[in-house]
């Protein structure tokens, strides 16, 4: 496996969708020591915008098996309120080391300006990153 002195190993590639996703695996392969990802998300107001996901700090299994998931705390700014959502992934590292794949998911929920939540979710996105 190609790696950099120490920096491991950077997998790119993209989703079904043909949007980015980056993954960097520790050199000796049992971390995914980062991740990140654009996914499309659709609201139930009707809108559709694009974001932006990751995580990092991750074990990788014998098998190459990663999952995580988790919440995401609300966050108020002038201009929006999310009142909070939440992200997984699974993806497994192939044995030889050379492709990454796996699914992403991303719910973000948001208060309107007349007082409704709105849910938006990436739904399951399918993903495929190599060398």
């Amino acid at each position: 496996m190609p790696r950099a002195a120490g920096a491991g190993v950077v997998f790119g590639g993209v989703t079904r969708d043909g949007w980015p996703v980056v993954l960097a695996i520790s050199p000796d392969a049992k971390r995914l020591r980062g991740s990140v990802i654009a996914l499309v998300l659709r609201c139930t107001s009707g809108a559709v915008f694009a974001d932006a996901d990751g995580f990092g700090g991750l074990a990788v299994g014998p098998r190459g098996n990663v999952h995580v998931a988790g919440s995401i705390p609300a966050v108020t700014t002038p201009a929006v309120t999310m009142t909070g959502g939440s992200h997984a992934m699974v993806g497994t590292l192939n044995r030889r080391r050379e492709t990454f794949s796996g699914r992403w998911r991303l719910r973000l929920n948001f208060k309107l300006d007349n007082g409704q939540i709105n849910h938006c979710d990436s739904g399951w996105v399918g993903f495929s990153a190599r060398l």
